[in-house]
C-alpha cells in the first residue's frame, strides 16, 4: 500500500513520501533483476511507474514542471515497452486456452506458444545485446529519487488537486463513452490508462473514507484487468496476422477467431462495470472526494470540550 498518503493535511509532504517510495520500490525491483527474472523486472518496473504518473498526475496543477516529471517516467518506462509486449503474447495465449481448453485438444496452441516463446528469445537477445538499459533506468530513477525533496510542489489547501481529480475522472468517463460508441481497441486502450490513474488517486486518498475508496478503487482494479486482458488479447491477435507461419496458419486462424469471441465477452463486461463507475458528473464525482477529505481531516481535530462541560 505504498501509494496511500497518510496524512491529508500535508498533501505536498504526502505526495513526496509516495514518490519516493514509489522509486524505491522501483530501485529494488531493478537491484533484484536478473535475466532469468527480466521479464518479471521489466513488468513490474512499467507499473511502478504508472502508478507514479497517476499520482503525479493527483498534484499537475501545483507542479510546476509536471510535463518534465511526466514525461521523465513515461520515457524510462518506454524503454522496455517492446520487451513487455513479447510476454504479453504469451500471456494472453494462456487466458484463451484457458478460456476454450476444454473444448479444444490438450496440445492445440503449444507449437504456437513455442513460437510465441522463440520470438520473446529473439527480442530478448536483441535487447541485451544493446546498452545495459536496466542499468541505465536504474541511474536514472535513482537521480530522480534524491531530488524529490527538492520538488516544487505548492498545496496550499486540499482543495488545490480537486481540478486535477476532476480532469482524471472526466477524461475516464470521455473515453468509457467514445469505446462505447465506436468498440476501437485504440479507444478501450485509451480507458484502461485512464482507469489506471483513477484508481491509483483513490488508492492514494483511501484514508479519507476507506469503506468507500477502497471497493472503489478495487472495481477498478478489476475494470483495468479487464481492459488490460482485452488490449493483450488484441495484441496477439494483430502479432499472429503480422507474423503469420506456414507450418501454424490452422492453428492461427483458430486462436484468431476465438480471441474475437472472447474480446466481445470482455468488452461487454467492462463497458457494464464502466456505466456504474462513470455515473456520477465529474462535478459530483469531485465533491465526494473533497467533502470525504474535509470531514476526514475534521475528525483528526483533538476535540475541544467547553468549559461548562468541564465542570461539571
Amino acid at each position: 500500500m505504498s501509494l496511500k498518503i497518510k496524512d491529508l493535511g500535508q498533501l505536498d509532504q504526502g505526495v513526496k513520501t509516495v514518490l519516493r517510495k514509489e522509486c524505491d520500490h522501483l530501485l529494488a525491483t531493478l537491484e533484484e533483476g536478473t535475466e532469468t527474472t527480466v521479464h518479471t523486472t521489466v513488468h513490474e518496473v512499467r507499473k511502478r511507474c504508472k502508478k507514479i504518473r497517476g499520482i503525479l498526475r493527483l498534484v499537475r496543477n501545483s507542479l510546476g514542471d509536471y510535463h518534465a516529471e511526466n514525461h521523465f517516467f513515461r520515457d524510462e518506462a518506454r524503454k522496455l515497452s517492446d520487451l513487455r509486449d513479447t510476454t504479453a503474447l504469451i500471456e494472453a495465449l494462456d487466458i484463451c486456452y484457458a478460456q476454450y481448453g476444454d473444448k479444444l485438444y490438450k496440445n492445440a496452441f503449444t507449437n504456437l506458444r513455442e513460437s510465441l516463446l522463440h520470438y520473446r528469445e529473439d527480442r530478448l537477445a536483441q535487447f541485451f545485446s544493446q546498452k545495459d538499459i536496466l542499468k541505465e533506468i536504474k541511474r536514472n530513477i535513482k537521480a530522480k529519487r534524491d531530488g524529490i525533496h527538492a520538488m516544487n510542489l505548492q498545496i496550499e489547501d486540499y482543495s488545490d488537486v480537486a481540478p486535477n481529480l476532476k480532469r482524471v475522472y472526466e477524461r475516464g468517463r470521455n473515453a468509457y463513452k467514445a469505446a462505447r460508441e465506436s468498440k476501437r481497441p485504440e479507444d478501450f486502450h485509451e480507458w484502461r490508462k485512464r482507469v489506471k490513474y483513477l484508481r491509483y488517486q483513490l488508492r492514494a486518498l483511501q484514508a479519507a473514507w476507506p469503506g468507500i475508496f477502497v471497493p472503489w478503487e478495487d472495481e477498478l482494479h478489476a475494470l483495468s484487468d479487464l481492459l488490460g486482458t482485452d488490449r493483450d488479447l488484441f495484441m496477439l491477435q494483430h502479432h499472429l496476422f503480422q507474423h503469420p507461419k506456414e507450418n501454424l496458419q490452422e492453428t492461427m486462424y483458430l486462436a484468431a477467431d476465438l480471441i474475437k469471441g472472447q474480446r466481445n465477452q470482455l468488452q461487454q463486461h467492462a463497458l457494464l462495470r464502466g456505466a456504474r463507475l462513470y455515473e456520477l458528473k465529474p462535478k459530483a464525482f469531485v465533491m465526494l472526494i473533497l467533502t470525504s477529505i474535509k470531514g476526514f481531516l475534521e475528525l483528526q481535530q483533538p476535540r475541544v470540550w467547553p468549559k461548562s462541560h468541564l465542570e461539571s
